[in-house]
């Protein structure tokens, strides 16, 4: 397409095309391209349009490739239909409309208004259909006006928890604690509002200080954002950020070495947000009994089902003999997620405990809704060894430990 610029900048030199002046000083635009898509300026007049047939036909013979002028549209503003169809005929193509859409914008429409946004919204909504979501885990999902941009976090939403438009799901997580950076506790998906800000930053400083464009006007701004004055949108969003969200006391500390679905539910447990007896009769769903599945003594909470059940207890025994570790004293889930923190090891051992902490938790929510759905009952020993298999082969494949051998694993020789 180089070639067609070249072929069109040499038509305006000569004469043989004449373009759209921008403004008493500003540039003559003849054409604007995209990838192979182009939008050619010009004025309203049959020669003009002869001379472009003619441009393009030359085009095809130096370069071999044919345009087809069935599918191509002419658009005029301030001329009527029948001006329109003349010059329609000249080039061998159809007559457009505004407002018509060019590489998924929409031109010739005041975008102030909500409705002017359905494609847009339409787009997303088949992006994010209800079918995509069933086959992706948590851990695999993850200046406009303001109705649309709720309207598309709404389909952001719904996708995320697995819902339709027709049948919402329950939302477990506060979309803002989800939209809000892993920093700050969330999950780092983030705000299309921000995203929207940074970028049109991005375009005011470029009108502000790129000269040799089109939008250019002789003033200066410095962008005080970093030391060399240089304009960075992920600077403008960190700013942002900052403004929005407050930093928590506890931040989940999310580990490479196992899928992201796996620490989703340690994260979702941390908040206390995962669907227990306890917590589905808080929303009034209604349960057969509040009562822990497996030993069937207390409420069916977090911290009981990961901390003070007899199984969990147990488990945690298994592992820490297992890791050849001290007997591990916990209160809370909390303390779960930081006993790495408090043993006397190395970085490198220390996540792997992590690891093991992660995994182990979600095998453990993963038997217990096998108890509690398919009547499966859970056998301890099958559990670890689960844990150790699962976690033998992300710790080796995704920390890209190939010397590690299954039998060093077992021992914990890692």
């Amino acid at each position: 397409m180089e070639a067609l610029s070249c072929m069109m900048k040499r038509a305006l030199d000569k004469g043989l095309y004449r373009g759209l002046k921008c403004g008493s000083e500003g540039p003559v635009l003849s054409h604007l391209l995209y990838a192979d898509d182009v939008i050619f300026l010009e004025e309203w007049t049959t020669l003009n349009a002869l001379n472009l047939s003619r441009i393009l036909r030359c085009f095809y013979l130096v370069s071999g490739l044919g345009i087809n002028l069935s599918k191509c549209c002419v658009f005029g503003t301030e001329v009527n239909g029948f001006e329109k169809s003349q010059l329609a005929m000249v080039l061998g193509c159809r007559v457009g409309d505004f407002p018509f859409t060019h590489i998924g914008l929409m031109v010739g429409r005041n975008m102030k208004g909500v409705n002017a946004w359905g494609p847009v919204v339409e787009l997303f909504r088949k992006r994010l259909t209800r079918w995509k979501a069933k086959q992706l885990s948590f851990g695999g999902r993850v200046t406009v006006p303001e109705g649309v941009m709720d309207k598309l976090e709404r389909l952001r939403r719904l996708f995320f928890w697995g819902g339709s438009e027709e049948k919402a799901k329950m939302n477990w997580v506060a979309w803002d604690k989800i939209m809000a950076p892993i920093e700050y506790g969330g999950l780092g998906l983030g705000r299309l509002r921000d995203v929207n800000v940074s970028l049109l930053a991005k375009w005011w400083w470029r009108f502000k200080n790129e000269k040799g464009r089109l939008w250019w006007k002789d003033d200066r701004v410095v962008w005080l954002g970093d030391k060399v004055g240089g304009f960075s949108v992920r600077d403008i969003k960190l700013k942002i950020v900052a403004n929005v969200y407050t930093e928590p006391e506890f931040v989940f500390d999310w580990n490479r070495l196992v899928p992201r679905k796996v620490s989703f539910v340690a994260w979702r447990a941390v908040l206390d947000r995962l669907p227990t007896f306890v917590a589905l009769a808080k929303r009034n769903i209604p349960v057969r009994s509040n009562l822990c599945p497996v030993c069937d003594e207390l409420e069916a909470s977090v911290e009981h089902i990961f901390i003070s059940c007899g199984l969990a207890q147990s488990l945690w025994c298994v592992i820490s003999q297992w890791c050849k570790m001290p007997d591990f004293f916990l209160f809370s889930f909390r303390d779960l997620l930081e006993v790495h923190k408090y043993l006397r090891l190395s970085s490198i051992k220390a996540n792997i405990l992590q690891a093991v902490c992660l995994i182990a938790t979600w095998c453990l929510w993963k038997k217990r809704n096998d108890l509690v759905h398919s009547g499966v009952p859970i056998q301890l020993p099958g559990l670890v060894q689960e844990i150790k298999v699962l976690g033998f082969l992300w710790v080796k494949n995704r920390g890209k430990m190939t010397s590690l051998t299954w039998e060093n694993w077992c021992r914990f020789k890692v």
